[in-house]
């Protein structure tokens, strides 16, 4: 998932938004963002992390449902070392 949050980090990044700048346009706190960035869900409740992002493409304007196509949510499968 890590490639996903590159993604989405460097479309953020090409706009020119801060984090801070998309958490007040999303209400989605800019821990969350970060972590959505970095693929780190272990502190996302499962429930809203698609939501999640889908809240993030959207403001981003990208295409959610073919992101998800492309970057398919499975954060619950086992993390290999």
């Amino acid at each position: 998932m890590n490639k996903a949050g590159n993604y989405l980090k460097n479309i953020r990044e090409e706009k020119g938004y801060s984090l801070q700048e998309v958490s007040r346009a999303t209400k989605i706190s800019p821990t969350v963002l970060r972590a959505l960035e970095e693929g780190n869900f272990e502190n996302i409740d499962q429930v809203y992390l698609k939501s999640f992002m889908k809240m993030y493409c959207r403001f981003l304007e990208v295409k959610w449902e073919e992101f998800f196509k492309e970057y398919p949510l499975n954060p619950l499968e086992p993390k290999h070392a």
